[in-house]
């Protein structure tokens, strides 16, 4: 009633039938002109409907309400329709739902999301879009951001020598420096606190520590050149664990790039000692001797593992946390020189599959982690002429910072360096054990992150148990009847029994494809991996394993066949495509499929759609990250407790004694009973008199007290 006062008119639609006599003069009218007549002219009568004083106030003051809400929707309407700089954001296959650039929300629910109806099984064939609008997060603008001379930014800016910069340009391809290495680099070298770097997938982050790490391993083996010390095998410089072999393999051969040159015999005595240096410096990967013979077998190279005979001290260690464990169990390693521990994929070292082992490894290693309070200011510099000084301004200052670093190296602390694009927000709590994350730990991010990559184009398909595989062989056909035979995709699953049924449903429909789990053998893995970054397969069916850390810059279309349980392992799947190198070296823009089919799936696309119309960052980005107990595992102590709560302690531990020696006691007594009770009731039935019935009562109620007491105990 109350809207139809408010919104509607009153008008008759019914047909009216015999009500035409009723007229004046029975004259016929037709339907139409009488709901006219009614609309615009009512029929005159003497009775009145008459509304309460309170109920003309509600229906004025909702009245006042919807035309205040229609005419403030009209003119956000107009001026959203005028600006022409909107672009298409969230593209769904029910246009009312379309999202662009720009638009807000006055009052948002859940209604307004394009798989909002997507929990009921009828709403399988919905689909929407999220399209690419911008570039790569991890490029720097060089509108916003400029050196001190208002040019763009250079790796000439970061105090990095300059012999190591024409190699990142030579042997790696990179011109100029990504975001986080620009924020980075510097503080990292500068020394005064821990770092946590959080940047997003393909932004250039094992470059990011790489950088300083070769710095600091040059500057502490010159310092004991100079001084004529000695450092033994054992005793690295710089320790860097990862999660994954893949991963492990790959850092490897980012430094040994790095050292892969030849030097001029024109370069300087200055060039040609730190040349020497870097050549010579000492890269050792350490994994289980069965994984470096696969890989060894399957690549033809032999590689610098711990597992060999080592005849030059170690600088840089990369290793993973369990063979770390092992090494540091049997005290295999000496810290006297140790200055930076890098965590590289800190959220999955410290997640539930990692997190005791890392901590275990981090309380092995008996770091000194208080830093040096030496301040970052230069000491003066002696005037030289003006012509002089423009050309040796950079040169100048970079020699500076290497003094004051080398000073910082002196000092035996360590630096510990936590790498990631996804961070959980329980990190401190983590870490409280170790070192303190408000005053020690600095966290540098591009402010990016947590948020979707909106240079990567993904397609939400909401589907059906049956229909998946028939979608996903209708995708594949079409990405590789395409020309471009350097194209290729990556089909992830959540289980590894997927992952086989998808394999052998491509196999047995004529698609050549390989499979990437935990259950191949080394030899079988490694092969597989090498292939693949060979360019040798164009499908590769995995499951997360394969989700982390990867420069796949060849990869051009990832299909999530399940969708992971966790936000976090979405954001990683997805930065397998769209590398920052990935368009110059064939890899293209890169494209997402999801496939949509449980609940739970429902509710992370509902996260993701929500964050993007509001522009928010992404909800509960914390992997399988949880609190650990309160066990501290830096000091291998339990957490020691009150005197009160032992004394309870011993206090039940004393009655659970008293409890067990009466139900030995009355063990017998139960046997004896039953045992009573059987014989006497293979005898014959025996009317009972009063004294026998007190002692059949008395025997039950025993049994009854004797079975209570046992169950409470």
């Amino acid at each position: 009633m109350l809207r139809l006062l408010v919104r509607h008119p009153f008008t008759i639609r019914k047909s009216i039938g015999g009500f035409s006599k009723y007229l004046p003069n029975n004259k016929n009218i037709p339907l139409l002109n009488l709901t006219r007549t009614l609309k615009y002219a009512p029929i005159e009568t003497n009775n009145k409907i008459e509304i309460g004083h309170k109920m003309t106030q509600v229906i004025e003051k909702h009245r006042q309400k919807h035309l205040q809400n229609k005419l403030e929707n009209e003119k956000y309407s107009i001026n959203f329709n005028q600006q022409s700089t909107r672009r298409l954001l969230i593209a769904s296959s029910n246009p009312f739902f379309n999202h662009y650039t720009g638009q807000a929300y006055k009052n948002f629910s859940e209604r307004n999301l394009a798989s909002f109806g997507w929990r009921n099984r009828r709403s399988a064939g919905q689909y929407f879009t999220i399209n690419a609008i911008r570039s790569h997060p991890s490029l720097i603008d060089s509108n916003k951001i400029r050196n001190e001379k208002g040019e763009m930014i250079e790796f000439e800016d970061l105090n990095i020598n300059s012999n190591l910069i024409n190699l990142v340009k030579q042997n790696l391809g990179m011109h100029q420096p990504t975001l986080i290495q620009y924020l980075s680099i510097n503080q990292i070298l500068q020394r005064e606190t821990h770092n946590l770097i959080i940047a997003e997938t393909g932004g250039g982050k094992t470059l990011t520590y790489a950088l300083p790490i070769i710095e600091c391993s040059i500057a502490i083996k010159k310092y004991l050149n100079e001084s004529q010390l000695k450092r033994s095998l054992n005793q690295p410089i710089c320790i860097l664990i990862v999660p994954t072999r893949e991963l492990a393999f790959q850092v490897y051969n980012t430094f040994n790039r790095l050292k892969n040159f030849e030097i001029s015999q024109l370069a300087t005595e200055e060039d040609k000692l730190y040349l020497n240096l870097l050549k010579n410096l000492n890269i050792v990967i350490d994994l289980h001797r069965a994984q470096i013979a696969a890989k060894e077998e399957i690549s033809g190279e032999k590689l610098n593992s711990l597992n060999e005979v080592l005849f030059n001290p170690i600088d840089v260690l990369i290793t993973l946390p369990g063979q770390l464990e092992d090494r540091l169990k049997n005290k295999y390693f000496n810290t006297a020189y140790l200055r930076q521990v890098v965590l590289d994929e800190a959220d999955t070292l410290l997640d539930d599959s990692f997190s005791r082992t890392t901590l275990k490894c981090l309380s092995l290693l008996n770091l000194s982690l208080e830093l040096p309070k030496v301040s970052p200011s230069l000491p003066e510099i002696k005037k030289i002429d003006d012509y002089q000084e423009e050309l040796e301004e950079n040169s100048r200052r970079r020699y500076e910072l290497s003094l004051e670093f080398e000073k910082k190296l002196k000092d035996p602390s360590t630096q510990l360096l936590f790498v990631s694009a996804t961070i959980p927000r329980d990190m401190k709590n983590i870490l409280e054990d170790l070192i303190d994350c408000d005053n020690e730990l600095k966290s540098i991010n591009t402010n990016k992150t947590n948020r979707l990559m909106l240079h990567v184009p993904q397609k939400f398909i909401r589907t059906n148990g049956t229909k998946r595989p028939e979608l996903l062989l209708e995708i594949v056909k079409k990405e590789l009847d395409k020309k471009n035979t350097q194209r290729t995709m990556m089909v992830f699953t959540q289980k590894t029994k997927t992952a086989e049924y998808v394999h052998k449903y491509l196999k047995e429909n004529n698609i050549e494809s390989e499979i990437l789990t935990k259950k191949l053998s080394n030899r079988q893995r490694e092969q597989v991996v090498t292939k693949f970054f060979a360019r040798q397969i164009r499908v590769l069916v995995c499951t997360d394993i394969a989700s982390r850390g990867w420069d796949t810059i060849h990869v051009n279309h990832v299909i999530n066949f399940e969708m992971p349980q966790f936000i976090a392992d979405y954001l990683h799947r997805v930065g397998r495509v769209g590398r920052l190198n990935g368009h110059e070296n064939g890899g293209g823009g890169g494209l997402v499929t999801n496939f949509i089919i449980n609940r739970f799936e429902v509710d992370l696309v509902w996260n993701i759609e929500k964050s993007l119309r509001l522009g928010i960052e992404l909800h509960n980005v914390n992997a399988n990250i949880k609190r650990l107990y309160k066990y501290s595992y830096l000091n291998e102590k339990p957490v020691e407790e009150p005197r009160e709560q032992i004394a309870d302690k011993e206090i039940f531990n004393r009655k659970e004694n008293e409890f067990s020696d009466e139900e030995d006691d009355n063990d017998d007594g139960i046997i004896e009973t039953q045992n009573e009770i059987k014989s006497r009731s293979n005898q014959k039935l025996v009317e009972p008199t009063e004294a026998g019935t007190n002692e059949i009562n008395d025997e039950k109620s025993s049994t009854k007290r004797s079975r209570r007491r046992r169950t409470s105990v």
